[in-house]
């Protein structure tokens, strides 16, 4: 990891069926703190296919980030998940933009069948305490996982918190453990 390198977090909007998303609070609060000598660009991306692993990939390549982590919000899920691998998809329920596919111009129409997280998945769960899991859904945090580590060459990790969220210390032990 490069010492003080920025350190790229990303959190989601609200979307259908979310009116409040706890990662945009979590996103805005990072933004400009410093974790083990990293600054942190927190910023919040919209629920779109296209939109939200674009802008990822294009402002972690604008900060010449050390490492990227991904934050969303799986509303069946009670606990907190780190994301091994995000998958291939065809069809999902529709997203901001109203698409309910990842366009036909996206490596996820056409692409390997699985992308996994790049980041060391097991000592972020540790940290975080939280499980791992194989399954970043069918929705817009899986195509963002699947993108952003395809596209990038640092680092790339994905986690879904609850509804409730999860506290900011929390989240913080998690990054500073891959720093």
């Amino acid at each position: 990891m490069r010492a003080g390198a920025p350190v790229l977090v990303t959190g989601f909007g609200a979307f259908p069926g979310v009116p409040i998303n706890p990662t945009e609070a979590l996103a805005r609060r990072l933004d400009g703190q410093q974790i083990a000598g990293h600054p942190i660009v927190g910023r919040v991306l919209p629920v779109s296919f296209q939109r939200g692993p674009d802008e990822a990939i294009r402002l972690a390549r604008a900060h010449d980030v050390a490492l990227v982590l991904g934050l969303g919000v799986a509303t069946p899920r009670g606990e907190v998940c780190v994301e091994s691998r995000g998958v291939r998809i065809a069809r999902s329920r529709r997203d901001v933009d109203g698409h309910d596919r990842p366009l036909p111009d996206t490596l996820l129409v056409e692409g390997p069948e699985i992308v996994a997280a790049s980041v060391d998945v097991d000592c972020l769960a540790t940290a975080l305490e939280a499980t791992v899991s194989d399954d970043a859904g069918r929705y817009v945090c899986n195509a963002w996982l699947y993108r952003v580590a395809h596209a990038l060459d640092v680092p790339v990790g994905f986690v879904h918190v609850p509804t409730a969220g999860v506290a900011l210390d929390r989240l913080c032990r998690g990054i500073a453990a891959l720093l």
